[in-house]
């Protein structure tokens, strides 16, 4: 890219048409929003999980997978005053649940009983570095803690302030942009969900990740002395009988000696199969879904 056009191209995002540019970098006093500023860097964890013939109750519902997908969206920065890269991160979760779910039907276990099958029970979703954990630290996360939402939003405001530069145009880019009034991030996203809890696990001390758990409602069991095996059977979470699309929003930073900073992400999926007879729940099997990516994050400098 010509000198003209990196300075046109700086203009045109920053609105400073006129002031001067050298080397391909600029000063303003004005904080800009850093997702606004830059494309982001995408990383992403892809899992299938089967449930075959054999493993359902009742050999004719088939074989059947769930295909599960975590995408990372990496926008970052570098505070040339605290000589760190600084990352926002938001992942976005989608573990669909339809395709190996059965609802409630009667069947044979050791005595008649009603059945509900492989419903989704519980997601993990962990970011973690590889190594050299006491450099990263870890300065806003969302989602809290919350108990049996029907709703959450997951995201903040926060700023960066002093002198930062970033990569005009994202990883691939050569011209790197100055900024003397800092960068801010403000996003928020809220999600539907239906009866999941979602468990903040995050550690900024020794082991140093970003962790959440959505711990879905499972079955709910009545004795029922008229019914079939004397018990009702209520299907759980709509989420688990569906789909879990959620997400989370982190910002961590990394010490510049770590040009490279290597992390870790992981997504873990828990199914249910459950059994239900004189009111009560029985013989739960479990069948879990597990896959990590180790992802070189980009850096300014």
């Amino acid at each position: 890219m010509a000198l003209t056009e990196i300075k046109d191209a700086l203009a045109a995002v920053n609105g400073t048409a006129g002031m001067p540019v050298a080397n391909g970098t600029k000063s303003g006093d004005e904080q800009k929003e850093l997702t606004q500023l830059m494309n982001a860097t995408k990383f992403y964890i892809y899992k299938s999980q089967k449930i075959e013939s054999s493993d359902y109750r009742s050999s004719k519902k088939g074989s059947h997978t769930n295909n599960y997908q975590v995408e990372f969206d990496v926008w970052y920065a570098f505070s040339e005053d605290e000589q760190r890269n600084y990352y926002y991160i938001h992942e976005e979760i989608s573990c669909p649940f339809k395709n190996t779910y059965v609802g409630v039907y009667s069947k044979s276990v050791s005595g008649i009983a009603k059945v509900c099958e492989w419903f989704g029970r519980q997601v993990d979703v962990t970011f973690e570095p590889v190594s050299n954990a006491n450099d990263v630290k870890i300065h806003r996360s969302s989602p809290t803690s919350t108990q049996s939402s029907q709703s959450y939003t997951s995201g903040f405001s926060w700023n960066l302030g002093g002198n930062v530069s970033y990569k005009f145009g994202g990883e691939s880019a050569r011209a790197t942009v100055g900024l003397s009034g800092g960068i801010s991030v403000s996003n928020s996203h809220t999600y539907t969900v239906n009866d999941v809890t979602i468990a903040d696990n995050g550690d900024n001390g020794s082991e140093c990740k970003a962790s959440w758990s959505f711990i879905l409602s499972g079955v709910r069991t009545t004795y029922a002395p008229f019914s079939t095996a004397c018990v009702n059977m209520y299907e759980g979470s709509l989420t688990g009988r569906t789909k879990l699309q959620a997400g989370t929003d982190f910002i961590i930073s990394t010490p510049v000696k770590s040009r490279t900073p290597q992390f870790k992400g992981t997504l873990s999926v828990q199914l249910k199969s459950s059994c239900g007879k004189m009111g009560t729940t029985c013989w739960e099997r479990t069948r879990n879904a597990d896959h990590s990516e180790t992802f070189t994050l980009p850096a300014v400098k």
